[in-house]
């Protein structure tokens, strides 16, 4: 709960002392909660692109609600919150500036990627159970591990992550790999009014980084399919449906998306939230400096190496 206050407090930007206070009382609720929420999405948004980008079935992620567990209050025999069979569990670390944060673990029912041998760790889990044996441990595979049994402390089936890594090998050699752009790498600097992107060409011409400035109704794919594209920055005139349009245009160029700085004024938490929905890295209120510009900019963009 903790880390869900820190993710939830700090995308709304609320004050550093009130996240900590809440944080320290492990409050989780109104409209940290809800921000929280939104990282689910963005967390959900971001798998499926890669889903859909590197996986040969049509998977998507959407968040449907969020339930606070209490893990003392499980009862392991129950099928709440997770019903017994073969799970399959990646971890990943997360860091957050000065905040110590706990790894986040996803857990998926192994079936629904076709992971080889999870009907046979729930056969295998029958008959442990018919025969009052010691389950085996969970495995490693592709990444994760393949556990059977119940996340809440049921028993695991015994897998074998050969066929697993064979699998995966496989769709690796069908994925198609994308097409390399041959043009230089640039940073894109979109923007509603020409004037408003001026300070933001000037830096990063100082700064060496090869610019292009486009407008909202400009074509955003062609230049994803000809340079690699190091990061871009979105300036809105007013923080409003065309930004946000073209936050979604960015989305459908079917490529990884870059670092993105959405620009704009009277920014406000709902708009800040739907911002982080559609991809944005940080939020540059404006007009902005030349300093306030230079450290985005250094904090979030890298040169091709």
């Amino acid at each position: 709960i903790p880390d869900a206050v820190v993710l939830g407090g700090t995308l709304i930007m609320l004050p550093e002392d009130q996240i900590e206070e809440q944080s320290s009382q492990g409050l989780l609720d109104g409209e940290i909660e809800d921000a929280f929420g939104e990282v689910a999405n963005i967390l959900a948004g971001g798998l499926t692109q890669v889903f859909l980008d590197r996986y040969p079935q049509q998977i998507r992620f959407v968040r449907t609600e969020s339930e606070i567990i209490v893990p003392t209050k499980i009862d392991p025999t129950s099928d709440t919150p997770f019903p017994e069979g073969s799970y399959y569990l990646a971890s990943f670390a997360i860091h957050l500036e000065e905040h110590e944060l706990h790894r986040i673990l996803l857990l998926f029912p192994a079936e629904i990627f076709d992971l080889d041998g999870h009907e046979q760790a729930a056969a295998d889990q029958t008959s442990s159970r018919a025969q009052e044996t010691t389950p085996a441990t969970a495995v490693t595979a592709a990444g994760g591990s393949a556990a059977g049994g119940s996340a809440a402390g049921g028993s695991a089936g015994e897998t074998s992550t050969e066929p697993v890594a064979a699998d995966s090998d496989e769709k690796a050699r069908t994925t198609a790999a994308p097409a390399v752009p041959d043009g230089p790498p640039i940073v894109l600097v979109i923007s509603e009014d020409s004037g408003d992107a001026e300070p933001f060409s000037e830096i990063l011409s100082t700064a060496d980084y090869n610019c292009k400035v486009l407008s909202f109704q400009e074509d955003i794919k062609e230049q994803f399919q000809k340079h690699q594209v190091l990061g871009a920055f979105l300036v809105m005139s007013q923080v409003s449906e065309k930004g946000f349009a073209t936050a979604i245009k960015l989305h459908s160029t079917g490529q990884p998306l870059p670092p993105m700085i959405f620009a704009g004024p009277e920014w406000t938490r709902s708009t800040v939230l739907r911002a982080m929905k559609y991809g944005a890295r940080d939020i540059l209120i404006m007009p902005a400096s030349g300093d306030e510009i230079q450290e985005k900019l250094n904090r979030h963009f890298r040169k091709a190496s």
